[in-house]
């Protein structure tokens, strides 16, 4: 049943809060309905309600301290925040004690005498250099002679102003031919510096497409189909970061392939000997990593004879092997020794070609 006690309420509720506006002040802010605030709120019927007008038409107190002020713009605004009325013979100056980097952003114009003073930008407005901030604006308007503070908060709406950049220009990356499907090639990572999720999420993809690696969702990029060196050695694709707008970054992945055996390298070496003789070595390199390396020598000698040797010797590592081959002239036969020992079947003796004759073979494995 009505009361006469519901008029005041109903009174009270349209002074303090104006129509078409509603308070959007945190529940730890009293709202003083002693002194009359101005509507500088957004109508409830705003997709981005209880969030202020823009910009802010207000009224700066010296007196009484207000209530939080929100108003909130597009970042990459410039121009006026705030029209603010204020008292005559009062001097004011901007503070943001909770965002020191704000007020590189704001400049406040007034002078004493003024019956209004405006909040500008100094610069366009920026979400992501106000990451810490959450993309909020907070600065206080305060009155030099009674100390009173008048508080605004700006809100930032992030929009897509960055594409994803990757951390590195070129990916480079060793793997053997034996990596088995589905293992981990390489790791890529871009980042989208704009401060919203929606705008700041990338998705990787190969380029051009590929059937032997693919990327994931993290930017791992992974095998996909067994390696062969003795096919291609080396792989070289581009790797795309894009957002939901399609702004993208782009890097190279370059894969080198190293054998794990079954290659096969031949080299050939011509030494000249005396009388006019020519020895041809010619060297077949099977297998790394500890494979067998066979080194035939043929070749006509001083003497007109032929001579064959055949050497054996171990591969190393990977790494250059150096086998010096020495021909002993004689009237039977020479002789061909690998030095150091190496480990290999018996040498085949060698006929005489009627002088010494060294010859240096690099057996690379």
């Amino acid at each position: 049943m009505f009361q006469p006690r519901h008029v005041w309420i109903m009174l009270l509720m349209a002074f303090c809060f104006p129509k078409g506006c509603r308070r959007a002040c945190p529940k730890y802010t009293a709202v003083d309905c002693k002194t009359p605030m101005p509507c500088a709120y957004r109508s409830t019927n705003d997709s981005d309600s209880g969030w202020g007008a823009f910009p802010a038409h207000t009224s700066i107190d010296c007196k009484t301290p207000t209530p939080f002020i929100y108003v909130s713009t597009n970042e990459g605004y410039s121009g006026t925040l705030e029209y603010a009325e204020t008292p005559l013979k009062v001097s004011l100056t901007l503070e943001s004690p909770l965002c020191p980097v704000c007020l590189s952003f704001l400049d406040l114009r007034h002078s004493p005498g003024d019956a209004y003073a405006t909040v500008n930008t100094k610069k366009a407005l920026d979400a992501e250099a106000l990451r810490q901030y959450h993309g909020y604006i907070n600065y206080t308007v305060v009155c030099m002679n009674s100390g009173v503070r008048n508080s605004r908060t700006v809100k930032l709406k992030d929009i897509n102003d960055n594409a994803p950049e990757f951390e590195k220009d070129v990916y480079k990356v060793q793997v053997s031919e034996s990596l088995p499907e589905k293992s981990l090639v390489v790791q890529v990572k871009a980042t989208d510096a704009d401060l919203s999720p929606v705008y700041n999420t990338v998705t990787y993809s190969i380029e051009p497409e590929s059937d032997t690696f693919e990327v994931t969702s993290d930017g791992s990029v992974l095998l996909m189909k067994q390696l062969n060196y003795a096919v291609a050695s080396l792989y070289s694709f581009n790797v795309k970061a894009m957002d939901i707008d399609k702004l993208s970054g782009t890097t190279t992945v370059e894969v080198t392939v190293t054998s794990e055996g079954g290659s096969t390298t031949t080299a050939e070496v011509t030494v000249t000997g005396g009388g006019g003789g020519t020895t041809t070595a010619e060297v077949t390199v099977t297998g790394g990593g500890g494979g067998t390396t066979t080194a035939e020598v043929t070749g006509g000698g001083g003497g007109g004879g032929a001579t064959t040797a055949e050497v054996t010797v171990t591969a190393g590592g990977g790494g250059a092997t150096t086998a010096e081959v020495t021909v002993t002239a004689g009237g039977g036969g020479g002789e061909v020794t690998p030095p150091g020992s190496r480990a290999g079947p018996p040498l085949a003796p060698a006929r005489s070609l009627g002088l010494m004759m060294p010859i240096i073979v690099i057996l690379s494995v």
